[in-house]
């Protein structure tokens, strides 16, 4: 069985690769002939050549198709034919005692096959095996994107992803729980994870974090590029040795390319665990709150929650029945917006209701503006769901906390934004012994 690997350019786990190039180039390269030799006209009338076969499928490995040229083992075409010079015909019992060219050709034939077999197997050229390991050379996915080592898996594939409208603030959100993961301590049992970056991933968000806690920069859109995580746990006890995560997942964190309400049909079959995002601004709108603040100078119209309905509606739509086996947060992003209200202030930075209150109290602000149904609808589909509101910022920032060139000159405070990700991944973190 071959090493499997998660793409993000495609979404897709990938159990056969090509090395050395990738299937694009592949297939895009003409298949090696042996270069065409002149022949002497002859008076036969040869046969029709035969039918050219079918192409194999791009991403089939040339041991799994003995018609199709190793790619990597470059063939010396075959030496025209000689003719044979006229000679004497040789006595009965020289050529009793000479042996035919096919019976003489036969071992060293055999010989030489023995060598290339070989030649292959050191040069790995022979499929890989579960046993064997991962690929020691560059490996590409069918779709042509190249695979880095950290896009292996090591046990059945489980994808964390994000849905909502394109304005909740995915990736200032993102930003602010990659900040937090390495610098907050884990609630009490659970132990400490990180992500860890598939291709450019953590390169981008690095950069991000950077330009958003140092320089008080907002971070660009990244609809359009696919970003993923895998998670890994922090060492810990005397040996020092990591600790796996339960049920043997091989646990995924993904961002589509896209706009923010889109995950995509492809992400269905891996998709375990979800967090649905609803702009706070939308909400503090219909509320006939102030939803602009100083460095944003934007504000939302609220639509009574029709947007949000509209895309909860067709995510339950695309998961259908496997809805049951996937966990639901509902998260309310910018809850520093609803500091204003004396309702409902408790759930914005500074408000530490107890847990079983907050809950209720964010259903009630999900009723209140219309979104109830939501709610109500998460309970019945899916294997479990909660409710969450946090502040990427951790307050909602004024004019007297920009510099002239528009930047924060007050570092965020992210506020409950890693409450959600734990909830979803509580089945697979193994609890720490008290």
């Amino acid at each position: 069985m071959s090493a499997r690997y998660f793409c993000i350019d495609c979404w897709q786990t990938v159990g056969g690769v090509e090395r050395a190039r990738p299937p694009a180039a592949l297939e895009a390269a003409p298949s090696a002939a042996p270069p065409e030799v002149e022949a002497a006209p002859v008076e036969e009338i040869l046969p029709a050549p035969p039918a050219p076969r079918a192409a194999p499928p791009v991403g089939l490995h040339w041991i799994e198709d003995p018609n199709r040229q190793n790619p990597l083992v470059v063939r010396a075409a075959p030496a025209p034919a000689r003719p044979l010079a006229a000679t004497t015909a040789p006595s009965p019992l020289k050529a009793a005692a000479a042996p035919s060219l096919a019976d003489a050709a036969a071992p060293a034939a055999g010989m030489r096959r023995k060598w290339e077999t070989l030649v292959e197997t050191l040069l790995g050229e022979d499929e890989q095996d579960e046993a064997a390991g991962p690929p020691r050379g560059p490996v590409f996915c069918s779709c042509g994107a190249p695979l880095d080592p950290a896009a292996l898996l090591e046990g059945k594939p489980a994808l964390l992803g994000f849905a909502g409208g394109g304005e909740a603030g995915r990736t200032l959100l993102l930003a602010a729980m990659l900040h937090q993961l390495e610098l907050a301590e884990p609630p009490a049992g659970l132990p400490r994870i990180a992500l860890q970056g598939l291709g450019d991933s953590d390169e981008v968000f690095r950069g991000l974090r950077r330009d958003l806690f140092r320089h008080g920069r907002k971070p660009p859109s990244i609809a359009g590029k696919s970003f993923g995580w895998r998670l890994r746990l922090a060492r810990s006890g005397a040996d020092r040795r990591p600790q796996p995560l339960r049920g043997g997942v091989s646990q995924l964190v993904g961002v589509p390319g896209g706009a923010g309400d889109e995950l995509g049909p492809r992400h269905d079959e891996l998709l375990s665990q979800i967090l649905f995002l609803i702009d706070g601004a939308a909400l503090a709108a219909d509320l006939q709150l102030g939803t602009g603040d100083a460095w944003s100078a934007s504000a939302s119209p609220g639509d009574l929650g029709g947007g949000d309905l509209r895309r909860f509606s067709a995510l339950c739509a695309r998961l259908g029945p496997r809805a049951r086996d996937v966990s639901l947060a509902i998260v309310v992003t910018k809850a520093d917006l609803l500091a204003g209200s004396a309702d409902w202030a408790e759930l914005g930075p500074g408000g530490a209701p107890a847990a079983a209150e907050r809950q209720e109290k964010i259903a009630s602000l999900l009723q209140e503006t219309w979104r109830g149904s939501i709610w109500e609808e998460a309970r019945d589909r899916f294997r479990r769901a909660g409710l969450f509101a946090c502040s990427s910022l951790g307050f909602r920032p004024t004019e007297a906390e920009l510099d002239p060139e528009g930047r924060l000159n007050r570092r965020p405070q992210p506020y409950r934004v890693l409450e959600p990700l734990h909830f979803l991944l509580e089945d697979v973190l193994p609890r720490r012994r008290a």
